[in-house]
């Protein structure tokens, strides 16, 4: 399948979106965390793993849905499903997901480690967002293939900022 420039434009603007939304999300909240002191009183470890509960439960939740959509509508016995339906979609999100959540979870590390005091504020309002981000993820991919953008724009970009940041207060140690 060819793509064409309507397909790309669609992309791009699905991405242009995901950058604003990100940095109005993550913005706000990482303002409020500081301002309100969210997540003052937890330690980084602890804060690593109040980061990574919500990509978790985005993982989990993909994976629940093929089993009810395995169990109740189609393809019980494990066998593929036929391109575009709701297991094949489901089935791609869990894939995406699970190679999201991969990433995230090294930043996430990454960026605890490198830079501990930014992270406390920072890294469960990028957790949240995740989860957030894999939900419009879904519901764009469900709708159209090109509207997945959003939400993979708005897993994927934030965590290269997020591995970026962690290499930049690690070579200025």
């Amino acid at each position: 399948m060819t793509n064409t420039s309507s397909d790309k434009f669609k992309v791009l603007k699905g991405i242009i979106t995901a950058w604003i939304c990100s940095a109005a999300f993550i913005g706000i909240g990482c303002w409020l965390s500081i301002s309100l002191g969210w997540f003052s009183k937890y330690t980084i470890n602890e804060i690593v793993a109040i980061t990574l509960i919500p990509p978790t439960f985005s993982l989990v939740a993909g994976i629940a849905w093929a089993a009810r959509t395995r169990h109740f509508k189609q393809n019980i016995d494990g066998s593929a499903p036929l391109n575009g339906t709701a297991l094949d979609i489901t089935l791609r999100y869990i894939s995406n997901t699970t190679e999201q959540v991969i990433i995230f979870t090294l930043a996430t590390i990454c960026l605890a480690i490198s830079a501990p005091k930014l992270s406390t504020s920072l890294l469960p309002i990028l957790g949240c967002w995740f989860l957030i981000a894999r939900v419009l993820f879904w519901i764009g991919y469900k709708k159209s293939p090109l509207s997945r953008a959003v939400g993979f724009a708005s897993t994927f970009h934030p965590i290269i900022l997020m591995l970026i940041t962690a290499t930049i207060f690690l070579l200025l140690k």
